[in-house]
């Protein structure tokens, strides 16, 4: 999560802990949401949640969504942005990179392409020189390696 997202969280708990305070209540915050219609002793089910969505959809003149096409783009916009996709799995508590990578990978920059000129480039003598790749091998690998 960005700094500036944590920061505006601690704020909120901090005014949260206040409220609970001035309530004569405990300083503890069990949850972060808390419905005003059910004078903020519950959290938002999730059938408020997924209507509020699709509420700010229609007024945004969007396509309807649901809060799981959040997670959507939340996944997407970290891997477009280059985000590990080890740190998105975490992220997304998937068991496995695999599950990550099976629903996001298109969205990995480049599927992997970045710099892969280059990974095979011709690496460079101290002088500058290209090193031609048949270099590399000695012996009866050089011999087998054919150039066309």
């Amino acid at each position: 999560m960005p700094d500036i997202f944590i920061d505006e969280l601690y704020e909120y708990i901090r005014y949260l802990k206040k409220e609970n305070l001035n309530q004569g209540k405990k300083a503890v915050i069990d949850h972060l949401f808390l419905d005003p219609k059910e004078k903020y002793m519950y959290p938002f089910s999730q059938g408020k949640v997924q209507r509020l969505v699709v509420k700010v959809s229609r007024v945004a003149e969007l396509e309807r969504r649901n809060p799981h096409d959040l997670r959507h783009t939340y996944a997407t916009l970290m891997l477009i942005n280059n985000v590990s996709p080890a740190y998105v799995q975490k992220q997304l508590g998937h068991s496995s990179i695999r599950t990550t990578v099976d629903i996001y990978g298109h969205w990995i920059q480049g599927e992997g392409r970045d710099n892969l000129e280059k990974v095979f480039a011709y690496p460079s003598t101290e002088s500058g020189r290209k090193v031609h790749i048949s270099a590399y091998f000695s012996g009866n690998q050089k011999k087998r390696f054919v150039t066309r």
